[in-house]
């Protein structure tokens, strides 16, 4: 009778058994992946090793969504439906993966969803970096809160005679073209004692000057550092789709009415 010191063995191993896989186990053994819907990719938490493939298994796993087979690593993205097709994990709003999502088809604010270099910041052609202020009533209010309208940005202060004399001739803007889609937002960043300016001071904003388009305070110069031109008033208009379009201070009323008029 054989030993097993005779067969060359130091454990109870069948001589017909294969050799030994990791973990002890026969060396053919795999890995397994419950594939529940059939399109070749498992469910990584459900899995068991052997050396047949069972039946309803895959090699693969990965699958977001078992039950629907159109949904794995090997199928095309589909944007805008709300559904990771692929599985890997990305927003299905952001299509040219810069990491914005796309402001027509989310609450996003990539003006270009098809261009990953078109990135939300506060150059011209770029995407307008958005803000939150409180308005003259002590509501909150954003630059986004507009989108799809042609906006016209002005950064005012109490003590800039310019600014005041231009308030009456902005509210006529707004008067003129607002029907056709321009919202008119002054940002008032200091009061007339070069104080930042509150809620009070964008409230006696509007009073003064009979306005009817919305004047939010920037006490903390939020809009005023993204967008202020290096003199006041500085304005920047952004078209329908977010992008910035003009940049400027001290620009006359006539181009700002051009360029709003070429956008609307």
């Amino acid at each position: 009778m054989l030993t097993l010191l005779a067969l060359g063995l130091t454990s109870p191993v069948l001589a017909t058994e294969p050799a030994a896989g990791p973990g002890g186990g026969p060396a053919c053994l795999r890995w397994y992946f419950r594939d529940f819907d059939g399109d070749t990719w498992g469910v990584a938490a459900l899995r068991k090793r052997s050396c047949v493939k069972p039946a309803g298994y895959s090699r693969r796993a990965g699958d977001c969504k078992e039950g629907d087979a159109s949904v794995n690593p090997d199928a095309a993205e589909i944007w805008y439906d709300g559904i990771d097709q692929d599985c890997d994990g990305a927003s299905d709003y952001d299509a040219d993966g810069d990491g914005f999502d796309s402001a027509s088809e989310a609450a996003g604010h990539d003006c270009d969803d098809s261009d990953a270099s078109v990135v939300p910041g506060t150059s011209l052609g770029q995407c307008a970096t958005d803000f939150e202020l409180q308005d003259s009533n002590g509501a909150w209010d954003s630059l986004w809160n507009y989108y799809g309208d042609v906006v016209l940005l002005d950064l005012s202060a109490g003590w800039c005679g310019t600014c005041q004399a231009r308030a009456t001739d902005l509210e006529r803007l707004h008067n003129d073209h607002g029907s056709s889609g321009l919202t008119v937002l002054t940002v008032v960043y200091e009061d007339a004692s070069h104080n930042p300016a509150d809620v009070s001071f964008a409230a006696a904003w509007v009073s003064a000057f009979g306005l009817t388009h919305p004047v939010l305070a920037d006490p903390d110069g939020e809009a005023y550092d993204l967008y202020f031109q290096g003199s006041q008033p500085s304005y920047a208009i952004v078209d329908r789709e977010g992008s910035i379009r003009l940049l400027g201070s001290g620009t006359s009323i006539s181009t700002l009415e051009a360029e709003i008029l070429g956008l609307l």
